[in-house]
Order: structure tokens, then C-alpha cells, then sequence
């Protein structure tokens, strides 16, 4: 698991959960199971009373994709020349669509994915001086290739075509400048030898947003009405584009035919008690006298009462081994199933945590100051996956390695009941300080995949206005909130005329 990609902060209410499951194994089916444990500080008031499945359930949400497949530069510039030598051809064939749609859609994702891979190597210092100035050379031509979809557009009578080239190649500029600003910064930072691919980096973004004004298309600019629709299309984009690799869910209540089966035999169990007592009383007192008519009445008031009672213990019976619900998974056409996921969620006690559980959650904790010996209340979500890999596998050419999962959770019902962030301080010749009041929500991921078990703890620090950080004690990580990511924001500070001077000196 990928500690940096596992979760991250989407707004100052929520924070998004991303777990991988790979389906590119020997296996015809696998199975994997996630369980979140939250830590709640009692004074947060979140409890079964308060703090209902359904409403769990409504602060979640999430969907279901497909990895993006791995393609170096060299197959993807390949991929996008037969595509462009196809349009050249079949451009209007109505039948065709349905591939140019895909192809399309497919070559912008895996080339996003391969331009985070590249930022991320350069970052971490896998590339040397001289195949860094080849991979942007490479960027380069397959960025001077995809303006040629721009230009055939307008040979298509077909409106739909028209939008989706117009789309791939604003929104490959736009991903291009994206990821090339981070490069630039990156490589900025490492000294005067990376000169000459900071300049080259730097007439490549120059060129793209030239391209842009040139043809009318929104850029990046000081100009904060320009800025908001760049952002705005680029947020669209990002939609239409990975919508190729979302996949359709059919939810359902997982246990609702058993859980009515049990309800029937509770209906029944009360049932036998009230006809017994009636026909007893029947025999002995006879039809219409009074102690008939009271044991009738009698009767049928502790009917209803068993009958709760024999439907509260076989829900909680039910609880222990039904799932909440159960989602399955198909291709987005519902041609196969792909597997399917069973959730629940439910509130437990501390004596019901396995000792590696407790364990986690103590990880680098104040034995002193910990809300665990506070009476912390225990919420436990439970996530069980089964795969069935020969279907994605045959669906996708065998070119996908698995499907990822991606939960965001809203934390406003927590901050209910929380006092005001800013608290007074007080020291001699020292006015006006202020501290911040923050509660912590510690949580446990236990993931399994049938061999060994992964436990990671991750606390959230939160204040009446949201989250404040997310920490992964093991390894000391601080994860931020942030409107724009701090190594993209450089992204929006350009010229007045929207373009970037080459670096002549690393002071400047």
C-alpha cells in the first residue's frame, strides 16, 4: 500500500480514502477485506443514539474505477498517431465511435497517469540529467502530435467528435503546464546543471499556452476570471475523461430475504404464544365470559411484545454475519460481472478488539493524555471485496491490473457539538494570545488479502472549523488541507501576458 496515495484532505469537512485491489492474478477469484475503526472522544456525542447507520451511510460516498494502464511515452505517442491516422479515414463512421470514443479517452488517462509517474521519479531522484532532457524532448512531439486532433475536428460533421477532440487536446495543454510547472520547480531546486531542460520545459508551456490563445481556449493567467474557468474545465474534464474507467454499481440490502425470513419465524413464535393462551382459556373458562375476553386481550399484548424481542435477537444474531449491503460491480455496458462488495457498519466495545487493534491505536499515544481511557466510543465499518479477475482480465485485454476503490467521508457532523477553536492564553506583558482547541479522532485500518493482515493507524486532528491535519504516526507523515496543492500553486502565478521567461540565473 501506497502510504502517500492512501488518503489525503479534499476540503476542510472531508477527507478521501483510495485502496487498490489487484485482478491481474492467476486466480479466477479473489478476496479482500478493509475494516476502519474510528476512536470517537465521548465528548463528541457520537453514539448509537446519535449516530445512526443510515447517517453513516449518507456522510459516506464514493465509486468504483479501473487502474489506468501502465503505457511508457514511446506506446502512447504510437497509440495517438494510429488514432490520428484512423480519424484521417473513419472520422464520421457512426459505428466507429464507440472505438474513437475509447482510444480517445484511454490515451489522455494513461498519460496523465505516465506525466504524475515522471514528477514523482524526478522527485524522488530516479532520473538522470540526460534522460530527463530526453523524456521532455519525448513530451514535446507527443504534445506537437495531439494538436493535430484539433485540426481534424473540423473535418467532422459529427458533433459528438467534435467535442471530444476539442476536449482531449485542451485538456492534455492543460494537464501538460500542470505537470511541467511541478518538474520546473523540482528541478530548479537541484542546481545550475538542470539549466538548459528548465528552458526547455519552460518552451513547451510557452508553446501550449500559445496554442490556447491562438485558438480562443481558456489559460492560465493573472487574470481571476480566466483562472476560473481553467479550473472549472479542468475539473470537467477530469470527469469525462476518467468516466471511461468508472464502473456501474447495483447496490442492495445484503441480508433483507434472511432478515424477513427471521421477522416471519418472530411473527410466528408470538403467533403459537397467543393462539396457546386463547385456546386454553377457551377449554376452561368457555366462549365469551370475562376471564376469555381478558386472557384474549392479554394475549395478544405480550404477542407483540415477544415478537420485538425475538426480532431483537435475531438482528443482533444477523449483525454478527450479514452485511448492511452489497454493491455489485459490472463493465460500464452491464455485459459482466466484475465482483461485488458487502459493507457494515456498526458501533462495538472495547472488549471486542483484537489486541493488535488496541495496539495500533496507542502507537505513539500519551499513555497520560489519551482519550482511550475516557471512554472513547468504538464505530467499526467493515468492507468485505471479492473479484472475479478472469472477467476484468477478458473485458480489458488483459491490460488492467485491478480496480480501485475511493471513499470520502464527511467529518460535519462531528464538529456539533465542539467549543469554539480560538481559547484565550494569558502570560505577564503579553496580550492577545490565542491558542487552538482540537479533538483527535484516532483511526485503524486493518486490510487483508487472505495471507497477511496491514494495520495502519491514521489520526485526525480536528477544530470547530474542520480538519486541521491528518497524521500517519509510523512515519511521522503531516498531511495539510490546502485549496491548491503547494507544489502545483507556482501553476497559477504566471506573467501578466500569460507566458514564462526562460531562467537565465537560479537567482532570479
Amino acid at each position: 500500500m501506497n502510504i502517500n496515495k492512501f488518503i489525503k484532505i479534499t476540503n476542510l469537512n472531508q477527507f478521501e480514502i483510495n485502496v487498490s485491489y489487484l485482478a491481474k492474478t492467476r486466480k479466477k477469484k479473489t478476496q479482500y477485506n478493509i475494516s476502519m475503526y474510528l476512536f470517537l472522544p465521548e465528548n463528541l456525542d457520537i453514539n448509537e443514539q446519535t449516530y445512526l447507520k443510515s447517517t453513516f451511510y449518507n456522510d459516506s460516498s464514493g465509486h468504483i474505477r479501473l487502474f489506468t494502464p501502465r503505457y511508457n511515452l514511446k506506446t502512447l505517442t504510437k497509440r495517438l498517431l494510429n488514432l490520428i491516422e484512423f480519424l484521417k479515414i473513419d472520422i464520421d463512421k457512426s459505428e466507429k465511435f464507440e472505438y474513437i470514443n475509447y482510444e480517445t479517452k484511454m490515451i489522455v488517462c494513461a498519460y496523465i497517469d505516465y506525466l504524475k509517474e515522471i514528477s514523482q521519479n524526478i522527485e524522488d531522484e530516479k532520473f538522470s540529467l540526460k534522460k530527463i532532457t530526453s523524456l521532455v524532448q519525448k513530451i514535446k512531439k507527443f504534445n506537437e502530435l495531439k494538436n493535430q486532433l484539433f485540426t481534424l475536428r473540423k473535418t467532422s460533421k459529427n458533433a459528438e467528435i467534435k467535442h471530444l477532440l476539442k476536449s482531449s487536446v485542451e485538456y492534455i495543454s492543460l494537464i501538460t503546464q500542470r505537470y511541467l510547472f511541478i518538474v520546473n520547480i523540482k528541478l530548479r531546486s537541484k542546481g545550475e546543471i538542470y539549466i538548459g531542460v528548465v528552458n526547455g520545459i519552460i518552451n513547451i508551456i510557452n508553446n501550449e499556452i500559445s496554442f490556447e490563445k491562438e485558438n480562443d481556449l481558456p489559460f492560465v493567467s493573472r487574470d481571476d476570471n480566466m483562472n476560473e474557468k481553467v479550473i472549472f474545465r479542468y475539473s470537467v474534464f477530469k470527469k469525462f475523461f476518467y468516466s471511461i474507467l468508472f464502473l456501474k454499481q447495483d447496490i442492495e440490502e445484503d441480508s433483507r430475504k434472511i432478515r424477513q425470513f427471521y421477522y416471519a419465524i418472530a411473527a410466528g413464535i408470538s403467533m403459537m404464544f397467543a393462539t396457546t393462551v386463547v385456546f386454553i382459556t377457551q377449554q376452561k373458562f368457555g366462549n365469551f365470559t370475562t376471564p376469555f375476553f381478558v386472557a384474549l386481550v392479554l394475549s395478544y399484548m405480550f404477542k407483540d411484545r415477544i415478537k420485538d424481542v425475538v426480532k431483537g435477537y435475531f438482528e443482533k444474531k444477523l449483525n454478527i454475519k450479514a452485511y448492511d449491503f452489497k454493491d455489485k460491480i459490472y463493465d460500464m455496458d452491464r455485459h459482466k460481472l466484475f465482483g461485488y462488495f458487502q459493507k457494515k457498519v456498526k458501533f462495538i466495545k472495547k472488549d471486542d478488539l483484537d489486541k493488535r487493534i488496541v495496539k495500533a491505536r496507542l502507537l505513539k499515544t500519551s499513555s497520560r493524555l489519551s482519550t482511550w481511557y475516557l471512554n472513547e466510543k468504538i464505530l467499526k465499518y467493515e468492507k468485505n471485496i471479492t473479484l472475479y479477475n478472469k472477467n476484468i482480465k477478458d473485458a480489458y485485454d488483459n491490460a488492467i491490473e485491478g480496480i480501485t476503490d475511493i471513499m470520502r467521508f464527511d467529518i460535519t457532523r462531528f464538529k456539533r457539538k465542539m467549543n469554539d477553536t480560538k481559547v484565550p492564553l494569558y502570560r505577564v506583558n503579553h496580550n492577545n494570545l490565542y491558542g487552538e482547541r482540537v479533538y483527535h479522532v484516532n483511526m485503524v485500518f486493518v486490510f487483508s488479502s487472505g495471507k497477511q493482515d496491514e494495520i495502519q493507524k491514521i489520526r485526525l486532528v480536528l477544530t470547530k472549523e474542520g480538519i486541521k491535519r491528518i497524521e500517519i504516526p509510523r512515519y511521522g507523515i503531516e498531511i495539510f488541507p490546502s485549496i491548491v496543492n503547494k507544489r502545483d500553486k507556482n501553476w497559477f502565478y504566471l506573467q501578466k501576458d500569460g507566458l514564462l521567461k526562460k531562467i537565465e540565473n537560479f537567482n532570479d
